[in-house]
């Protein structure tokens, strides 16, 4: 079974909650990048240096946001 990320908290005024994150959401993928790590997260955000999308399980649902470069 692959580790994945939780996001255990939502800041109400950060990029997370403006772009539709949740509490819960698992992170699965970033700009192409697996994310099982906060040094995943690290390095995959380093990388974005144009919009990406990012792919979230939320319960039995897989979704994808659009995060802005810079972010």
């Amino acid at each position: 079974m692959k580790t994945r990320y939780k996001i255990d908290s939502v800041k109400s005024t950060g990029t997370a909650s403006a772009i539709g994150l949740q509490e819960g959401d698992v992170l699965l993928e970033f700009n192409g990048i697996e994310i099982a790590s906060n040094a995943d997260i690290d390095r995959a955000i380093a990388s974005n240096s144009v919009s990406a999308a990012m792919h979230v399980a939320r319960g039995p649902q897989r979704l994808m946001f659009e995060v802005p470069a810079g972010s």
